[in-house]
């Protein structure tokens, strides 16, 4: 009996491996500082995503690494905090952070927030990618076309629509009673 040789996946594909390697090595070093660390991790993003990357499309692949990219960050950032050098956004103690903001105004961001979340779920899954990489992950639109595989119009397209649609749930949900 032969034996059965499982295709390739588009990962696996040299051509695709050659360029989301760069955009990820850009990625990581953009919030690192560090150009050897964020090699690693472009590298250890690779290595884990390499066979378990989706076989329907290179698209598909370019998004799973991507998402992987995102996630292996907050791990990075999770793990600097637990082994003493937390990155802190701001130097201020915590009993200050709460003293500029008052309660209402702390409800209505949550609020926003929440309204913000439920509109991206609803959101095709590549829109969603861009909005989360461009306003939360603060990459530039430039590096998020390339990671996806899009024009630079084409990426603000996807973030238009995005507003559009955030807009038009703030104001459905300001007409209520």
């Amino acid at each position: 009996m032969p034996a059965i040789i499982p295709e390739a996946t588009p990962l696996q594909e040299s051509a695709l491996l050659a360029q989301l390697r760069p955009a990820l090595i850009k990625y990581f070093t953009r919030r690192i500082g560090n150009a050897a660390e964020a090699e690693d991790l472009a590298q250890d993003v690779l290595l884990r995503t390499y066979r378990a990357a989706p076989g329907d499309s290179p698209e598909d692949a370019r998004r799973y690494v991507f998402r992987a990219a995102v996630n292996r960050w907050r791990d990075y950032l999770r793990r600097r905090q637990t082994h003493g050098q937390e990155i802190a956004p701001e130097d201020a103690p915590l009993e200050e952070l709460g003293v500029d903001h008052p309660t209402d105004r702390v409800i209505e961001a949550r609020e926003e927030l929440d309204l913000t979340v439920q509109v991206l779920q609803r959101l095709p899954a590549k829109t969603r990618l861009i909005v989360t990489l461009i306003r939360f992950e603060n990459m530039k639109i430039a590096t998020v076309a390339e990671m996806v595989g899009l024009s630079i119009n084409g990426v603000a397209k996807h973030m238009g629509r995005a507003m559009m649609e955030i807009l038009a749930e703030r104001n459905r949900r300001s007409r209520r009673p």
